[in-house]
Order: C-alpha cells, then structure tokens, then sequence
C-alpha cells in the first residue's frame, strides 16, 4: 500500500491530505503539525482574537477520511535514501511520497527581536490582548498584516502608528491609487501612519527610528515580510535557494519528495521567480496534489494557485493556476482584501474595514480595481 507523509498542518497540508482522498488516492495518509492546535486557517488571525480559530476542516473529518493527523510533532529530520522522516522522540516514518508543506514564518531581522509576530494563533493572543482603550501600537511594516491589525486595534480604541520604511503603503501589492485611499482612510480612523521612515531598531515597546528618534509603545509588532522554512529540507540535501526548488510538478531534487506551499521556488514561465501557494485566500485553492493509477504508481499533478512575487503591469498581484486559467475574480479580489469599514466582528471592539464603504466613497478607482467583491 502507498503511503504518502505530508509535513506541515497549514491550508496546503491540509487541503493536499483531503483532495488525496476525493481524488481516490486509498494508501495511507500522514499529516504532521507542530503546532497543538486543530489545524486553522491563518487569514482571520489578523482581524482579531475573539476566542474562536477557523478550522480548515472539522476534527472528525481527518478520522472519517482515514487521514493520520498528529498535533504538536515537530520533525527532526528528512532522512531521504531512507524514505524517512524522524519526530523528536525518535520514532520514524516511512514513506512513498513525501510532501513538504512547511510554509513560512514571520520574518524578525536581527535588530527587531523582541518585537512581536504574527504567524500562529498564540502570536495573535499575545498581541490582542495587549489591545485596549489607551493603550499605544507600534506596527513596522505597512504591508496588509500591518495595516489590518492597526485598523483592528483603532477598532478596540487603541492608538496606532503605522511604520513603513518605503514611500507608500503596499507598494509591493496595489496601485499607488489604492494606497492613498488606504492611507486616507487610515488617517480618518486616527492611524498614524509614517512613510519613508526607517526603524534601525526595535523591541517589544521601542522603535528607534534611523534618524535617532526613539518612541515608546505597550506593543510592538513588527510585520516585515516572510521566510520560507526550508531548514529540513536543505539538510536532507535538497536543492534549495530562496525556497525549495521544485520542477513544474512541484517534484524537488529527490524524484520521491514533493514541495508546494511558501517554502518552493520554481520557475514561472522562464523568469525564475519565487512561486507561493495562495492556500489562505479563500477555498479551491488546491486542487488535487496528485492521482493514484491503477498500477498505484503516484503521479505527481500539484495542480495549485500560485502567486508570483512580481507584480503584474496592472501593480496587482496576478493568481494563476498551474493549469494556466487566469483567476481575475480572484485578482480583482484580492485588491479588495483591504481593512476599511468597521464590522465590529473584532474581539467585541470595533473590529476592521470593509472593501464595501471603501468602494461607495471613492468611486474614482479604475474599474479594473473596482470589480469584485470583498472576500
């Protein structure tokens, strides 16, 4: 009987286990988390903290699929000649195919440790229940994460400074247009934002601006970007670079280990980029990982969105499938993935902006930027 491993619990993890299973794959499944928790989707973490993770699927549903999950194992290493992978406590499993779904994790550059993070739902504890009437915000970064959690803690009354080393708010993500409405709207909720600014350091209550000035918060969060975990597989042996580099069928340098989710790299269409796998963005995203034939011989198929680190001529980042199928609903609501309106969904304070007001009072964004829906 095939056995497939999976290493790593998040959305893609997660997702590959079950499609495995709707695609009619009967060997046996793995799937390892090192986090305790059911495994749960990331997007949310960032609106607020009201007691309640999303489940990516139910607990009994892992059972019911004939999928063994295992909470709060952490592997040690790969062991590759031996189709192995080792826990902690020195148990080993064996498999056929194995796929590597290990993600990211916050990025935290030398001079920022202390900040705080957000990543994992103890991370968004930590920083949510700091959040109240009175009590001051430092966030570095001004990319989606920042600014969700500054309009979040306006939400619950807190004071926000927004840091952001470049010229604009999410200049790798929107058009400059965009931004500013961002930035306005921000503005209008009391958020103070500092653009071109740089932050030489900082700790979990201190910024020190590179000019010399330093300010003081309760909190500090920094949200500067990811790192791929690419740790296990580089001392497996397998090729890796800014990720782990994997072929068109998200095969790595072993023919009998697979890696999808933010720790691959492959080649997008010739240019070489840094592929990502959209997991978090809403369902669908993984299609199949990959079919049984009748021989059980696996064939890889990773059919899966990927997201490209460049933006595309429109400033938007483009979805596109590995199929080749344009995902412009999915691109047109990504745009729209913005904090604006209080919902008052978070942690009974205020909760974050909506897209809806946003496109109500500022009807002067270009139609392509307009269309869609808030997810």
């Amino acid at each position: 009987m095939e056995r497939i491993v999976i290493i790593g619990a998040g959305e893609c993890g997660v997702r590959a286990a079950f499609a495995l299973r709707e695609q009619g794959f009967a060997g046996t499944i793995t799937l390892l988390g090192d986090e305790p928790s059911l495994p749960y989707e990331r997007p949310p973490l960032s609106k607020g903290m009201d007691g309640a993770l999303k489940p990516i699927r139910p607990e009994a549903a892992y059972a019911e699929a004939g999928i063994h999950h295992h909470r709060g194992n952490r592997v040690e290493r790969i062991d590759p000649a031996a189709h192995s992978v080792f826990l902690p406590s020195s148990e080993s499993l064996s498999y056929d195919t194995l796929l590597i779904a290990t993600g990211s994790r916050a990025r935290l550059f030398p001079t920022m440790e202390g900040c705080l993070t957000l990543r994992t739902d103890a991370d968004a504890a930590a920083i949510f229940q700091s959040v109240k009437p009175g009590a001051t915000l430092g966030i570095i970064g001004g990319g989606f994460i920042g600014l969700e959690l500054a309009a979040v803690a306006r939400g619950c009354g807190a004071d926000v400074t927004v840091f952001e080393a470049g010229q604009r708010l999410l200049a790798r993500a929107v058009p400059a247009e965009v931004a500013r409405i961002v930035a306005t709207r921000h503005q209008a909720e009391s958020v103070t934002i500092r653009t071109g600014v740089g932050v030489a350091a900082a700790t979990g209550t201190t910024v020190l601006l590179s000019g010399g000035k330093t300010q003081t918060f309760d909190r500090v969060v920094a949200g500067v970007g990811s790192v791929p975990n690419t740790e296990l597989a580089k001392a497996a042996g397998l090729d890796t670079g800014s990720g782990i580099h994997v072929d068109d069928n998200f095969r790595t340098s072993d023919p009998h280990i697979l890696a999808a989710d933010d720790c691959c790299n492959f080649d997008w269409r010739g240019a070489g980029l840094v592929g990502k796998l959209e997991g978090g963005a809403g369902p669908g995203r993984l299609c199949r990982l990959c079919d049984a034939g009748q021989s059980q011989q696996l064939q890889s198929r990773a059919v899966v969105l990927v997201r490209p680190v460049r933006p595309n001529p429109a400033g938007c980042m483009a979805l596109r499938s590995r199929t080749g199928c344009d995902r412009e609903a999915d691109r047109r609501r990504s745009v729209h993935r913005l904090p604006m309106r209080r919902t008052g969904a978070a942690a009974g304070c205020g909760g974050h902006w909506t897209g809806q007001q946003h496109r109500q009072r500022h009807s002067d964004i270009p139609e392509t930027h307009r269309a869609g829906r808030t997810a």
